[in-house]
């Protein structure tokens, strides 16, 4: 069951962009999704990058990140945003935190682009951790990823 009301995501500024540095993944996951000083100098040279933080509402703690692409030249159907980057830190995976902000993400994508009709990810083929999260949360991979595949394709109905 998710759990909306646990997180809130928050636009990452000059202001908060500290907090968000300090986020990391297990070891084992980085190789999968990278740091989050790495997303932001990203988004700092694609403008169409939003870049959120994952923030426990009960007191305010930063438990993860997300950034994606709203005008995505990538995507298939062309209306479709891409979720560049998405993680919840290691000290607070397993909590619901992770599916309660795609669960916000994706209805917050509804409301502010209406035209658009799915969010879509990529991931490596063996993050097969990852693969399983999405697919709890709602996912698509199409055709159905195995630790042969080079790259995984994801994607949810907005």
């Amino acid at each position: 069951m998710i759990k909306p009301n646990i997180v809130v995501l928050v636009p990452v500024t000059r202001d908060n962009y500290k907090r968000v540095i300090e986020l990391c993944v297990a070891p084992d996951q980085e190789m999968f999704v990278g740091t989050t000083a790495e997303a932001i100098a990203t988004a700092h040279f694609n403008p169409n990058y939003i870049m959120q933080a994952i923030v426990r509402i009960s007191d305010a703690v930063f438990v993860g990140f997300l950034m994606y692409d709203p005008e995505s030249p990538a995507t298939i159907p062309p209306h479709a945003i891409r979720l560049e980057r998405f993680l919840v830190d290691c000290k607070y995976q397993g909590r619901g935190y992770g599916r309660a902000a795609l669960f916000m993400l994706k209805n917050q994508l509804k409301n502010d682009y209406p035209h658009q009709t799915q969010l879509q990810l990529v991931t490596l083929g063996h993050n097969q951790k990852g693969i399983t999260f999405y697919e709890k949360s709602g996912f698509v991979f199409d055709p159905p990823p195995n630790a042969r595949s080079t790259y995984a394709h994801g994607r949810i109905s907005l």
